[in-house]
């Protein structure tokens, strides 16, 4: 484990890091994807909303990873959609086998589910079951079941594939649905405008994050799921990243960056962890702290005012 003192040492080489290097750093990003859920269909079927997913990331030549949670893909259709992915050379990973919050579980119970789904995971030829994402991004509530959880990982070789990007994609998803429920022919460009425009407002401020506190260039882990907004939309986000300067790079490079080493000290609740190595690194250089550009609620208001 990083002790806290060399994590926010390393954390808070702020002077270092010229303004000429920060403007001349690489946005770089991967789609990585959560849940698969496939229990839900509305305009499109399951293997509709997967084929979406895939083309679009096939159309920019992309190669992603799915973090997979057992308890919805463990059937006939679920495999189907694991062995397309696979078929598609993306990774396929570990999301435990129930998705459950780590702080309502114990420590025994939480690592039983996550070797539920390792062991699932193994049946399959090709996933990469030690490459583990916390559900959630809950890391255990506590620290000291978080330092327990670590250990785990640590000792039996998993890595903690954190996110630096994330989208708030599963709360337009959720307002999208209850639009067509009331109206199944309602028109979604308005979601779609929505979710590109605050996905890459997000993404801008990570990567600023990253920036402040040394790492600019830092490839990101973009985090989505496996829902109908992406099903529909996927690939209009990417080819908007990629207007804005974004370029993508592939999941297995990216999880070799040395960002998925860092264990902050402070606990991360749910958040990316460029944020908690921010808030480390401010309470040290005594740095002001960039305010978040989406309003409380996921943006709730803002989703209110534009009548989605």
């Amino acid at each position: 484990m990083i002790s806290r003192r060399h994590f926010l040492a390393s954390s808070a080489a702020l002077t270092a890091i010229t303004a000429c290097a920060r403007k001349n750093a690489p946005k770089r990003f991967s789609i990585t994807m959560d849940d698969f859920n496939l229990n839900v269909e509305r305009r499109q079927s399951i293997t509709e909303r997967n084929e979406g997913i895939l083309e679009a990331m096939a159309a920019h030549n992309h190669k992603g990873a799915g973090f997979v949670s057992g308890q919805w893909v463990n059937n006939e259709k679920g495999r189907s959609v694991i062995q397309s992915w696979l078929d598609g050379g993306h990774v396929i990973a570990n999301h435990t086998y129930t998705h459950p919050h780590a702080n309502k579980l114990s420590v025994a119970d939480y690592v039983a589910d996550i070797e539920k789904n390792t062991a699932f995971l193994s049946g399959i030829e090709g996933t990469t079951p030690k490459l583990f994402r916390f559900p959630y991004l809950d890391e255990g509530g506590t620290l000291e079941k978080r330092d327990a959880l670590r250990e785990y990982l640590r000792d039996n070789g998993y890595t903690n594939a954190a996110v630096t990007m994330d989208t708030m994609d599963w709360y337009i998803d959720g307002r999208m649905g209850d639009r067509l429920k009331e109206n199944p022919d309602a028109d979604l460009s308005g979601y779609r405008d929505y979710y590109l425009a605050s996905a890459l407002k997000l993404a801008e401020h990570y990567n600023a994050l990253a920036a402040d506190i040394g790492r600019a260039g830092t490839p990101h882990t973009l985090l989505v799921h496996h829902n109908e907004l992406n099903g529909l939309f996927l690939g209009d986000l990417i080819t908007h990243f990629k207007a804005n300067g974004w370029e993508l790079i592939d999941a297995k490079t990216t999880f070799t960056n040395d960002i998925f080493k860092v264990q902050p000290y402070t606990l991360n609740k749910g958040r990316s962890v460029l944020s908690v190595m921010e808030q480390e690194a401010a309470s040290i250089e005594k740095m002001e702290r960039r305010p978040f550009p989406i309003g409380k609620g996921f943006g709730k208001a803002d989703m209110d005012a534009l009548g989605l």
